[in-house]
């Protein structure tokens, strides 16, 4: 196992402990093995603690039935396993449990690895950390200071690195009042930055959904901070701000109100595309977007809703599926999901 986890450092593993079915203090007692497991590890063979977690599961895995003494002796064990999650996980869940239990010298610590050592998918979303309410008692501590150049230094690769920095933070400002900022999906939330560990995280951060004169409020400043920007660069290119800020630029003006900016905007967004600059998809979604707005029908079928019941309802559209799924093809889009299609087909 140790030559194994030095082999490769980025693993995580889990290490659940056992119990038969006797008595009634199981899980204690299996939580004791597995603690007694990570010990050996952690401190016979220097395996740094953050590489483990332990699981306390009792009698509800047995490895055979526990009708015999044998049975029983194998199912008191504790396994090792590789976990889902990687370092980066642990550092930022390891800090998140220090500023539980105050050690915010040791928080600190683990963010600042936290930040060297990010996860796969962790491109662009240090930001969020920023953002993270969990963490708002070390903000008042002269040496967040650092934490906060470190995650600014990520965007000194591009060459509006101040704007890229202000696009992402509204965006996350956003996501925080709109209550999205913890949810766990493609590009991740708050959630997912720890990972999840099913048997642990029984109680996930949520955040509460202000009102939407709040939201609307919040979509008209930032819309009044992009503007000027847009100004001044043109349409953010992803060479030039990094994808996140570039997607950001995008949801701010597609959630905004003012359809003449969105039309003015328009053109830019499509020569964006041409360039290889920004997803065709954000055009799409933007044409159809416009042309609902005035009373027009849809080129992509981008626009769609789901009624209460689970149903799809699609806005009007230009000709028929195959009208839709050319023009989609036309600029690199996948063809219309069945179940879109199938909603389509049943309204005409």
């Amino acid at each position: 196992m140790q030559h194994f986890a030095r082999k490769y450092p980025d693993l995580v593993f889990e290490i659940s402990g056992h119990t038969d079915s006797i008595g009634t203090e199981n899980l204690p007692l299996s939580l004791n093995r597995a603690q007694s497991v990570f010990q050996y590890l952690t401190e016979e063979h220097k395996i740094p603690t953050f590489r483990f977690y332990t699981l306390a599961m009792g009698s509800k895995h047995p490895f055979r039935p526990n009708q015999t003494e044998a049975c029983r002796t194998l199912n008191r064990r504790a396994d090792i396993r590789q976990s889902g999650l990687d370092v980066s996980n642990m550092f930022y869940r390891n800090a998140l449990r220090a500023v539980e239990k105050k050690e915010y010298a040791q928080a600190f610590s683990f963010l600042h690895k936290w930040l060297i050592k990010p996860s796969k998918g962790d491109s662009g979303r240090r930001i969020m950390l920023l953002f993270d309410l969990r963490f708002e008692v070390l903000k008042k501590d002269k040496r967040w200071s650092t934490v906060d150049q470190k995650v600014r230094a990520e965007y000194r690769s591009f060459k509006y690195e101040r704007y890229a920095f202000l696009l992402d933070s509204m965006r996350f400002d956003e996501l925080i009042v709109n209550g999205r900022l913890n949810a766990m999906g493609h590009q991740g939330g708050l959630n997912a930055l720890p990972g999840y560990i099913p048997e642990l995280d029984t109680v996930l951060l949520e955040l509460p959904i202000q009102p939407e004169t709040v939201l609307q409020k919040k979509y008209e400043q930032h819309l009044a901070a992009l503007l000027p920007i847009l100004g001044k660069t043109g349409w953010p290119k992803k060479s030039e701000f990094g994808e996140t800020a570039s997607n950001s630029a995008f949801t701010m003006l597609l959630q905004s109100r003012e359809i003449l900016t969105q039309l003015k905007w328009l053109p830019a967004l499509q020569k964006s595309c041409e360039e290889g600059e920004t997803p065709w998809l954000h055009y799409a979604k933007l044409y159809d977007h416009c042309n609902l707005a005035l009373g027009k029908p849809q080129r992509y079928c981008t626009q769609v809703l789901m009624l209460e019941n689970g149903a799809l309802e699609v806005p009007t559209w230009e000709g028929n599926v195959d009208t839709v799924n050319n023009q989609r093809a036309k600029i690199g889009l996948p063809l219309l999901s069945l179940a879109v299609a199938d909603a389509m087909a049943e309204k005409q």
